[in-house]
């Protein structure tokens, strides 16, 4: 098991900040963990080209983020449902930590921008 510490900050300035303990697996191509919360089962997948996000719950979504890429959305909740399109402007992963920077498009107006850090503590 490892202990994972969440944090987000969007554009607006909202911060959410959430530590799980999650199942890391972990072989010659990719990381995964998978972790659940009240907001559904999450799994995050990281390679050396990519990150996907996974969540399936009261949320269901699946998010892809390629550096300097778009790449299609899809966000689910009981109130709404839509697809948009993910811009990554930053993606590391290093000594346990993922940094992620990326803008959320509906069609082609910008909606939002956030700033995830995951760290494996």
């Amino acid at each position: 098991m490892a202990v994972l510490l969440i944090n987000s900050r969007d554009g607006f300035g909202e911060n959410f900040l959430e530590e799980v303990s999650a199942e890391k697996i972990a072989d010659t191509q990719n990381i995964i963990y998978s972790y659940e919360s009240e907001l559904g089962k999450t799994s995050i997948v990281i390679s050396e080209e990519y990150v996907e996000i996974f969540r399936e719950g009261e949320i269901t979504s699946r998010q892809v983020f390629k550096l300097n890429t778009f790449t299609d959305f899809f966000y689910s909740n009981k109130y709404f449902k839509n697809n948009f399109t993910i811009y990554t402007t930053f993606m590391e992963y290093n000594n346990g930590i993922l940094s992620l920077s990326y803008k959320i498009f509906s069609g082609e107006e910008e909606i939002n921008s956030l700033n995830i850090t995951i760290e494996e503590k």
